[in-house]
């Protein structure tokens, strides 16, 4: 009895000991948010709490959110950096006026929220900026841009990490030890509007001049090649020592020696160097959340801005200038529970996209937590600035944008935080709050429920490629960006998986693969790709597999592909489809060319234009005809720009331009004998139980569902059934509707 007595309690004060925990935990095969080890939904208020003494928007906004069953609330705190001797105290940009308690400012944010609600769980996000006075003192330790002009800090600084650390520490500790039981987790936040992505990334010049990145370039690079033997053949330069090693001037980052492309064998140090630049970002990341994790016993979450792969795609200098290319080094991290980004910027309106920024399906198969920011500009948002990003005029077209951002997350059992940007009271308003509680109540009943996401579709793009990029966004801005556009648009649902996960078998492929990139893929890899595409279809975009290990050659896009080329030089992005029922449904005649997304002043239902290149592409290929080869599309000239063949085990389909329409895509589909549940260009998203759909214009849309189901409209509570496995259902312009998709128990 004195054992049982004494193993209790040890149970309690162990459980004391821990207080509040959060942890992210796989569950039902999907990574789950775990509070006091119990799956929590992800779905958070976000909000300016700092600003609680001069206004009620954020106070307005907690309550409601509270009551529509959301728990857990976001805000920005100031981070207080430990004071230097007789140095004042700071937080990032600011003096704190403590008066002996340098922790003050910060306690009053979270004690005013904690007077609304004691019981509040909080994620506080801070910025990791040095303060003011530290960079007057330390000028050397900024970075330096190709203008001549400084800004902010060299994450690359021992000087500046060194601070970071003792105190990120202290900040910890403090927070810890008086809000340890309200606080889940935490979000420091460093670089471009603290998203991790270097300042003045989306200008015209390049960062990364200092003094300090050079030192650590040069450590990376000893670290990388081991030996100034490894590196003078690498770099062919047999002069080069790790102690002379330079920064890339700004004109060899602005030039390269092949068109679009760099080449792999004469240009190694600035492709090094970028690969270095991206490394650094994550690897800044890695370094933060281990000091994070160590002060909380690993009992609190880590939260981190990363891997906008598809929305960097459009700076103007190139994506590898912006540190969001080493998403593989962050996924396996121990260190990073959950990874964040907005829903896309583009094509935001009612009968729009809310696209992933990211690889969001390789997030959550390295059991990470991916969050959508929702910082959806709501209809109370008046700001002629910000209302074009999506300029809602209704309360029901609000409702209806926030339908389809939840059917994006919840099938995968994925986070939203909704946000309140700018602290405007953009969410004061019962209506949404009431609509938010509905997707509480759904996630919250699905729990426990195992998801049965597995699309048959993989759209993989490739993080890698970009780095042997001339510094220009001719490629990635239609083929990262732009595509997107078609893609969400296809009649069905698709992962989003980084190209690394498929040539590590991270990943089983799908029926049909649409790869994105892949512009360099080494030898060893493409046997192994090709080997998992056995049974597949594979759809390659412009110049994929066009430099390896040993240069560049058209040679290589036919070891990939399959086809044999003939190379052209100078021509324009556009094609036209020819005749092929099978292929071309609806397409015949049709002509595309690779597409940009536009201002909100474009009505069409993409929102986008064609891309105009100058000159056209300096170089670009055309399939030769072979018996195998099945022609669909041609160049101005006649010849071959889109071809379909079987290679090696598996359908190949190369489009020599950088986009393809949605029609295609769904003509793609239906030949692989993937379900198409719509054959129109709107919205789906779907699961086995789950399917939103989202129209463009006022319609009645067809949705095929199968054999043997019917359609349960969620909120509008009606019972919808299929003739021929067709389901008829009424749409508004810009509606999107969520059903569950039941089985079909009625007798014929």
């Amino acid at each position: 009895m004195k054992k049982i007595i004494l193993l209790f309690l040890c149970f309690i004060l162990t459980e004391v000991a821990l207080g509040l925990t959060c942890k992210v935990k796989n569950h039902l095969g999907s990574p789950t948010l775990f509070i006091n080890d119990k799956p929590a939904v992800p779905l958070i208020f976000y909000g300016e709490a700092e600003k609680m003494d001069s206004d009620s928007n954020f106070l307005n906004q907690a309550k409601a959110a509270k009551k529509a069953g959301i728990k857990i609330y976001s805000f920005r705190v100031p981070f207080i950096w430990k004071t230097i001797g007789e140095k004042p105290v700071y937080s990032t940009l600011y003096v704190v006026n403590t008066n002996g308690n340098y922790y003050a400012q910060l306690d009053k944010v979270i004690d005013n929220v904690l007077k609304f609600d004691p019981d509040a769980l909080i994620i506080p996000r801070f910025y990791l900026h040095p303060p003011i006075w530290w960079l007057e003192e330390n000028p050397e330790e900024k970075m330096m841009f190709s203008d001549g002009k400084a800004s902010r800090i060299c994450i690359a600084s021992t000087k500046w990490r060194n601070y970071v650390k003792n105190s990120l520490k202290e900040f910890i500790k403090h927070c810890e030890k008086k809000y340890g039981d309200n606080i889940i987790g935490y979000h420091p936040t460093i670089l471009n509007t603290g998203e991790c992505f270097y300042e003045r990334s989306w200008e015209n010049v390049f960062s990364g001049f200092e003094k300090p990145l050079e030192i650590d370039f040069a450590n990376w690079i000893s670290n990388k090649y081991g030996s100034v033997e490894n590196l003078s053949k690498a770099w062919q330069n047999n002069k080069i020592t790790f102690d002379s090693i330079t920064l890339p001037t700004a004109k060899q980052r602005a030039n390269s020696s092949d068109g679009f492309f760099r080449n792999p064998v004469t240009e190694k140090k600035v492709i090094d160097f970028f690969e270095y630049k991206n490394f650094l970002v994550a690897d800044t990341i890695e370094f933060f959340a281990e000091i994070v994790k160590k002060e909380t016993n690993r009992n609190k979450i880590y939260l981190a801005f990363y891997g906008y792969t598809f929305e960097l795609g459009y700076i103007h200098n190139g994506i590898q200038i912006t540190g969001h290319l080493a998403m593989k080094k962050v996924l396996k991290s121990e260190n990073i529970d959950v990874i964040c980004a907005p829903i896309s910027y583009s094509n935001r309106r009612p009968g729009g996209l809310g696209a992933f920024m990211c690889a969001a399906d390789s997030v959550r198969r390295a059991g990470k937590l991916w969050i959508n920011e929702d910082d959806t500009r709501t209809y109370l948002c008046t700001d002629p600035q910000q209302k074009g990003y999506g300029d809602l005029k209704t309360l029901q077209e609000n409702l209806w944008i926030y339908n389809r951002h939840f059917a994006r997350i919840f099938p995968r059992r994925m986070g939203t935080w909704y946000m309140d940007f700018f602290n405007k009271g953009w969410l004061d308003s019962t209506g949404i709050w009431n609509h938010i509680s509905k997707f509480h109540k759904i996630y919250e009943s699905q729990l426990n429920v195992t998801s049965s996401w597995n699309p048959d579709v993989a759209v993989i793009i490739d993080e890698r490629s970009p780095l042997y990029l001339s510094c220009n966004n001719n490629l990635t801005a239609p083929l990262y960006s732009g595509l997107r556009s078609q893609l969400y648009r296809m009649g069905t649902t698709f992962n989003i998986y980084l190209l690394s996960d498929v040539l590590d078998g991270s990943v089983k492929l799908p029926k049909v693969n649409i790869f994105l990139g892949t512009w360099y893929i080494e030898k060893s890899e493409r046997s192994k790709l090709i080997s998992a595409l056995k049974g597949k279809v594979a759809v390659w975009f412009y110049a994929a597999g066009y430099m390896d290990e040993t240069g560049l050659s058209k040679n290589n896009i036919s070891k990939l592909t399959g086809f044999t080329f003939k190379e052209l030089k100078n021509k324009n992005s556009q094609i036209k489809f020819i005749k092929n029922k099978k292929w071309n449904d609806n397409l015949t005649g049709n002509t595309f060319g690779p597409v940009l997304y536009g201002g909100m002043d474009i009505t069409n239902v993409f929102q986008t234009y064609y891309q105009e290149i100058e000159g056209g592409y300096k170089k670009q290929w055309a399939v030769i005809k072979k018996k195998r080869v099945i022609p669909l599309a041609v160049y101005d000239d006649n010849t071959i720009a889109l071809a379909a063949a079987k290679y090696s085990g598996f359908v190949s389909v190369y489009c020599g331009i950088t986009g393809l329409p949605a029609q295609f895509f769904r003509n793609v589909l239906k030949n692989a004998g993937v379900h198409v549940f719509v054959d129109s260009d709107d919205m789906v998203e779907a699961d086995n139980h789950f399917l939103a759909v989202g129209t463009y214009d006022k319609k009645t849309e067809l949705i095929n569902i199968g054999p043997g189901k019917y359609l349960f409209n969620i909120f509008e509570k009606e019972k919808l059934l299929p003739v021929n496995n067709v389901v008829k259902d009424k749409f508004h312009a810009g509606e999107t509707k969520l059903y569950w998709i039941s089985v079909n128990s009625i007798k014929k």
